[in-house]
């Protein structure tokens, strides 16, 4: 099973509503556990593989947003 263009190209996606839809698309996959052990054995820079979010070659929870993370005020 390859995926069409469009559904490759929902692997490169970014966003959080983009990941969410790349995730479902793998969730009945047949090849599923394979495309994610390719993606890791490749070490992919990023993207949804396997039904799994990838960022430096690794399985991450969530995308970290852009920018610095927001101050926490310190409690005295």
């Amino acid at each position: 099973h390859y995926p069409l263009r469009r559904q490759r190209q929902m692997c490169k996606e970014t966003g959080d509503e983009g990941i969410a839809q790349a995730k479902a698309l793998c969730g009945g996959c047949p090849v599923r556990n394979k495309c994610l052990d390719g993606a890791l054995s490749r070490e992919e820079p990023c993207g949804v593989w396997g039904g799994q979010l990838i960022e430096d070659g690794v399985i991450i929870e969530r995308k970290r947003r852009a920018g610095r993370p927001p101050r926490i005020a310190a409690f005295v």
